[in-house]
């Protein structure tokens, strides 16, 4: 080889003729005059230094290859999501897990958007600034939330000191606390929030500070706090076992579920050891190796406080469930709630599924910030009387042909069905447990309370008024359990119904399958009546069957159908209810009928238009353009054949009824519409961003594969010398048709 010189970009290189190439280059930036840094490469050493830059050119196009789809896979995912969560909520959603009582709170109509966003950065703030003195400040302003609410309701009483010596209260702190971040709101938000209204919000925002779930924007605001005292003595002492606490639990609306997820709670909070050394020797749930191994850490009974989740204890998570599972519990009523056959199933769910756990915990504690709140609609005060014992939990059982996973799934639609058909305005349906059946497999045992409407009134207790009607329904349930009519999806037709307990007393007769109310059953009363384009024939019964069904029709009540065929294509439909109860009620529910049969009707649900054609005036009727078979007029499409006065009052309470669900629910949907909106708004930019940055790691991929494929068609077989000093001669001809150029 001939010797060679040239210079480029500030590197001499000579190259000479022998059977190794050697390079002398200088670098004229960096090393000074007359220096040169010599290197040699024979040929072997050349091939390999070739061979590792291909390896690195196609390692570095397989990783940019797959980070290229990477991208490409998270822009799609991002895309999904902000289909998803941009989505505004609507009222339904917000409260799907957490029904609420109607009707606005007091001072619900002072709190707009913007106050509530400065109330929780004020929360926010202070939590955070109090959290560096005491790592417990969010645990306390959680627990306030109970102990406020289930003595008797969240109305702030438990800010008072009478309170302060409840056996259940004794170690309770936080006041001070509370009042400090209550004074900060009312400063800084330009608004008098009261101490119940600061112990709710305080506790939601801890959940969310220490890993819970954000439930911020679906907090109800506008309680008012109470200058009574309620009772101390209604909360569950430390000791109690499972079904003591769901007595507690029961009354305040609050199911088996409910019990369990509220018991989370736990996970960031702390028990006093003289709770804990007490369950030695007392406590069948115990594992006496680990409360013993706790006794060096307890040297001060009274004051000494261990974490309840040993794992996490200041992160909102499932391991309190965890450690349930592995008898590690510190009370006995958390031990209780694994060994228990009701809530165990719930245990063993939220320790595989952290998920679920914070889904039913959210609703859970929505539902008990609301117990007490008596909203504008509820009915008059309960009228007290002292020779019935109204506040007695009347209890009743029946299975269902369904697995117990099932139905415990779908417990809260199953609690909405009993309210509907047993329950009345001043009570409530509560699912206490939903258990296997264990002398039929596949098949589930449920029981329920019907209990007082959740502590509306101080003297708690079903009304004279409405107990019979209660009694009624599940009397006559009892005889025919298909008169109670469930989903069959999700539960099937209920069997094996019975009333397990209920108030005995000399005012009501009592027969052999109950409290015998047939004294208090009315006269059939016409509650509608409308016209149908064909004439049904012998199809009555199955007429009488679908209507029950659209119409709800409570066991309590017998619906009867009364047919009429003035023409050979028309007939005059009349429906008639008996229903048990008192006057007032009766009334009432006569026109619950007469709104529900007008929208039923007027949507086609009422019967079959295939069999019976539609009511003639329907909205059905208009939708399906068919013309009318008889000459036109006034049609009766929904008359109320009550008294005047029944008429006027059901008109007066549907209205009633209108506007104060608007008023409950305007609040709410503007915070969620503001929320959602903004979440929508960043999804949507955050989706653009990583579709564009997945299309460049698309882009990197196709270069990266062109560039191989080019390589390797210009790879040729290295057998001979003059084919082994090829690679590094195209090089040299490279550079030197840059210094030429």
């Amino acid at each position: 080889m001939q010797a060679a010189g040239w210079r480029d970009k500030g590197v001499a290189f000579e190259v000479v003729a022998s059977d190794s190439v050697s390079c002398e280059g200088r670098n004229w930036l960096s090393q000074p005059a007359g220096t040169k840094g010599k290197f040699r490469h024979d040929m072997g050493t050349e091939k390999e230094t070739v061979a590792r830059r291909r390896h690195r050119m196609k390692t570095n196009t397989w990783v940019c290859s797959a980070l290229g789809l990477l991208l490409a896979t998270l822009s799609l995912l991002c895309l999904l999501t902000t289909q998803v969560t941009g989505a505004e909520l609507t009222h339904e959603q917000l409260f799907k897990f957490a029904p609420l009582p109607d009707g606005a709170l007091p001072d619900e109509h002072v709190y707009t958007p913007g106050v509530r966003e400065c109330i929780f950065q004020i929360i926010r703030k202070n939590l955070l600034t109090m959290s560096l003195k005491d790592e417990r400040i969010n645990a306390k302003f959680l627990r306030l939330i109970f102990h406020d609410c289930a003595a008797g309701g969240c109305n702030g009483s438990i800010m008072r000191t009478e309170e302060h010596n409840g056996t259940a209260n004794e170690f309770l702190t936080g006041f001070d606390e509370v009042r400090m971040v209550k004074a900060a709101i009312d400063t800084s938000c330009n608004v008098s929030i009261s101490l119940a209204d600061t112990i709710i919000a305080g506790g939601v925002e801890g959940v969310k500070e220490t890993g819970g779930p954000d439930i911020t924007a679906y907090v109800r605001f506008g309680r008012r706090d109470t200058d009574d005292r309620d009772d101390p003595n209604k909360l569950p002492l430390p000791f109690v076992s499972t079904d003591e606490l769901v007595r507690v639990f029961a009354p305040l609306g609050l199911n088996v579920e409910d019990l369990v997820a509220l018991s989370g709670a736990h996970t960031i909070g702390k028990a006093t050891c003289k709770n804990i050394v007490a369950r030695l020797g007392t406590d069948p749930t115990a594992d006496p190796a680990f409360l013993f191994s706790l006794l060096p850490r307890c040297t001060a009974l009274a004051t000494q406080q261990l974490d309840l989740d040993a794992k996490t204890p200041e992160v909102f998570d499932k391991y309190y469930f965890q450690g349930l599972k592995e008898k590690k519990a510190m009370l006995q009523t958390d031990q209780e709630l694994y060994e228990s056959e009701a809530t165990h199933p719930y245990v063993l769910e939220y320790v595989a599924n952290q998920t679920m756990f914070f889904r039913r915990f959210q609703a859970s504690l929505l539902r008990l910030s609301m117990v007490g709140i008596m909203p504008d609609r509820l009915s008059p005060p309960i009228e007290h009387r002292d020779d019935i014992n109204f506040t007695v939990p009347i209890e009743a059982s029946f299975t269902l042909f369904r697995p117990s996973a099932l139905v415990r799934n779908n417990i809260y639609t199953l609690q909405a069905e009993l309210n509907q058909q047993l329950a009345t305005p001043n009570t409530s349906a509560v699912v206490t447990s939903v258990l296997d059946d264990v002398s039929v497999p596949g098949q589930s045992v449920v029981r329920f309370w019907i209990v007082p409407l959740p502590l509306y009134h101080k003297r708690s207790g079903i009304p004279y008024d409405e107990l019979i009607t209660v009694l009624a329904g599940l009397n006559q349930t009892a005889v025919d359990p298909s008169k109670l009519q469930l989903d069959d999806t999700f539960f099937g037709p209920p069997q094996n119904f019975q009333v397990v307990s209920f108030p005995i007393n000399t005012t009501f007769p009592v027969s052999s399958g109950g409290p015998d109310v047939s004294a208090y059953v009315t006269e059939p009363l016409d509650f509608a009546n409308f016209t149908l384009q064909r004439r049904p024939a012998s199809q009555r019964d199955l007429f009488a069957s679908q209507i029950s069904a659209a119409l709800r029709v409570r066991p309590s009540e017998s619906l009867s159908v009364s047919l009429q065929s003035p023409s050979e294509v028309q007939t005059v439909v009349t429906l008639s209810v008996r229903q048990t109860g008192s006057v007032d009620f009766v009334a009432a529910r006569v026109a619950e009928l007469q709104s529900a049969a007008a929208a039923a009707l007027d949507r086609g649900l009422l019967f079959s238009p295939a069999i019976f054609g539609f009511a003639e005036g329907s909205q059905a009727a208009r939708d399906a353009e068919q013309p009318p078979t008889v000459a036109p007029g006034p049609i009766a499409s929904i008359a109320s054949i009550a008294s005047p006065s029944q008429a006027s009052n059901a008109t007066s309470a549907e209205g009633d009824d209108t506007s104060a669900e608007e008023e409950d629910t305007s609040a709410l949907r503007d915070v969620a519409s503001e929320k959602h909106s903004g979440v929508k708004e960043v999804n949507f930019t955050f989706g653009i961003m990583a579709v564009l940055v997945g299309l460049g790691g698309a882009a990197a991929f196709v270069l990266h594969w062109r560039a191989t494929r080019a390589a390797a068609q210009k790879k040729q077989p290295e057998e001979s010398g003059e084919g082994e000093q090829e690679p590094l001669r195209r090089e040299m001809d490279d550079l030197s048709k840059t210094r030429s150029t």
